[in-house]
């Protein structure tokens, strides 16, 4: 009876391990190897325009870590991060909070708020573009019509990157709202109700039953806000090039540019893997601090 149970159990993992086959099959293939291969190229001196490589130990990482351009591209990617990760995280909360409301038409201004989400960035690019043209765009007729001076925006090296950034924010905060809003409806009603009984005010409530509630989520949010931060590419690319001065050219503009601009492979992969240990040591930093303000059991 022993090795017919014993039987029963290995067939079972057996059975598990065919289903779960497929999944580590796509992981090893697009994730393990692309890493690993990255990795070893950052030693090499390998380009798009050579088949030959050599290895050239840690050449490359001194050149990226010594090129001002990576320490521009750098301080960039921290304003945006400032601005675009901690927007959506505050504005995507406020919506949440007034979307929990009851009130007549709620259905509509929760698609509403959710529709910039839905929309490629090619095409918000574009319409930011056209509204922020500086001769021609919508943002500066108006300025005009009202006796404002005109402003430059995305041709201005003092405005791109912080246009872009409360574009990012107007697309993305939508999304992180829906998040908070599940968490928010998550909350007993019973604590809450308590509270109020004992003449707790909407905003002590929230702070004292709510946010300690939803604190799991908040940092899953929070985390998961800034790393799509730091990726933050394509709106980049579309609006500005990097440009003006060099004033919106983030971490993930930068590798492109090394890599398939100027096809420089192994530059490019040492940048990817500084990339990477930079998003993992954001990562852990912020999942220490958030342990301590949330409890380790309750984020876990």
């Amino acid at each position: 009876m022993k090795n017919r149970k014993l039987s029963i159990s290995q067939r079972k993992a057996f059975i598990g391990i065919i289903f779960l086959l497929p999944f580590f099959i796509h992981f090893a293939i697009f994730q393990i190897y692309p890493f690993f291969s990255t990795l070893v190229t950052s030693f090499t001196n390998a380009n798009l325009m050579s088949l030959t490589q050599k290895f050239v130990g840690f050449k490359n990482y001194v050149s990226v870590l010594q090129d001002k351009l990576f320490i521009t591209s750098l301080k960039n990617t921290f304003i945006y991060l400032l601005i675009d990760g901690i927007g959506v995280v505050v504005f995507g909360m406020l919506m949440a909070i007034a979307l929990n409301k009851k009130i007549r038409g709620l259905s509509f201004f929760r698609t509403t708020y959710y529709i910039p989400v839905l929309v490629d960035w090619t095409i918000v690019s574009i319409v930011f573009l056209f509204i922020l043209e500086p001769n021609f765009g919508i943002a500066n007729y108006f300025l005009r019509e009202m006796g404002l001076p005109t402003q430059k925006f995305l041709t201005s090296p003092k405005q791109a990157l912080i246009i872009i950034a409360i574009a990012s924010v107007w697309k993305g905060v939508g999304y992180y709202a829906v998040l908070f809003l599940a968490a928010l409806q998550d909350v007993p009603e019973v604590l809450k109700e308590a509270a109020s009984l004992d003449g707790a005010g909407p905003v002590r409530i929230f702070f004292h039953i709510s946010l300690p509630h939803m604190m799991p989520v908040v940092v899953f949010v929070v985390l998961m806000a800034f790393i799509g931060s730091l990726k933050g590419f394509d709106q980049f690319y579309i609006m500005t090039s990097g440009g003006p001065a060099r004033s919106t050219t983030t971490i993930m503009y930068y590798f492109y540019e090394v890599a398939f601009t100027n096809m420089n492979t192994s530059k490019g992969a040492t940048i990817a893997i500084l990339f990477t240990i930079i998003v993992l040591a954001f990562t852990g930093t912020q999942r220490l601090l958030s342990n301590k303000l949330a409890g380790v059991e309750g984020v876990n």
